[in-house]
């Protein structure tokens, strides 16, 4: 009995972490090159290993869950915007932004220049190049192409941004960007960089409200099924009163 009040606890804080991604999915349905989450589970034992060595219990077996939440990286649909420094990937990778906290991640993104007159974000973190360090142009007279060059209008090379491929996960770090622990340059022609278009979140609104109302369901059935056997241990102590 106590076993099936412990499945249905951590069943019920696996739905509320569900929800809790689901609602940020729907917050972020307008953001700039956003990629959706969704929740996986990863099993573990309720008791550590020393304590299930040396008693039998209903939590020797994998039981518990973490749960956590993993990128959808399919992409967006593609928006055109006619601004020439407006840009959006095409291919499974990312622009290098450097960060306050570290280089980070963006898909697609408004640029323009900070006041160091560098190619940057519209919040001032510069992108950075394929040397690995910012661009800068000094004049707004610049453009980009389809390899992530940027030149003047006299076609002088000015940079070139780098592309990345992520290795492994890749996590929200806030505004926007993401972070990834390992990184490797984009193998050429892989990633075409379209100038004049944004891309648009990932998130099916329809999608997730179906989502959200379904987590809702199997929140209540948790506590429904813990309501049940409470009432049951309360019949069984009091007849053993």
């Amino acid at each position: 009995m106590l076993r099936g009040l412990y499945e249905s606890a951590m069943g019920m804080m696996a739905r509320q972490a569900h929800q809790d991604i689901t609602a940020n999915n729907l917050a972020n349905v307008n953001s700039t090159g956003f990629q959706r989450e969704v929740l996986a589970l990863s099993s573990r034992f309720a008791l550590p290993d020393e304590k299930r060595a040396a008693k039998v219990s209903p939590f020797t077996t994998p039981l518990a869950t973490d749960p956590m939440s993993v990128r959808d990286t399919t992409p967006g649909a593609i928006q055109p915007t006619g601004n020439p420094h407006d840009v959006a990937l095409s291919g499974p990778g990312y622009l290098m932004v450097q960060s306050a906290g570290g280089p980070r991640l963006v898909r697609s993104a408004s640029l323009t220049l900070n006041s160091r007159g560098e190619v940057a974000l519209p919040t001032g973190e510069p992108i950075l190049g394929v040397s690995g360090a910012p661009i800068p142009v000094g004049s707004s007279d610049w453009k980009i192409d389809e390899t992530g060059s940027i030149r003047n209008s006299k076609e002088q090379l000015l940079g070139r941004m780098r592309l990345v491929q992520a290795q492994g996960p890749v996590a929200p770090a806030g505004n926007g960007m993401s972070i990834a622990q390992n990184v490797t340059s984009a193998a050429p022609g892989s990633l075409t960089v379209l100038s004049g278009s944004l891309e648009r979140s990932n998130v099916d609104p329809i999608r997730e409200m179906v989502n959200m109302i379904t987590g809702v369901r199997a929140y209540e059935a948790g506590q429904k099924s813990i309501q049940a056997q409470d009432s049951t241990l309360e019949s069984l102590f009091t007849l053993l009163r």
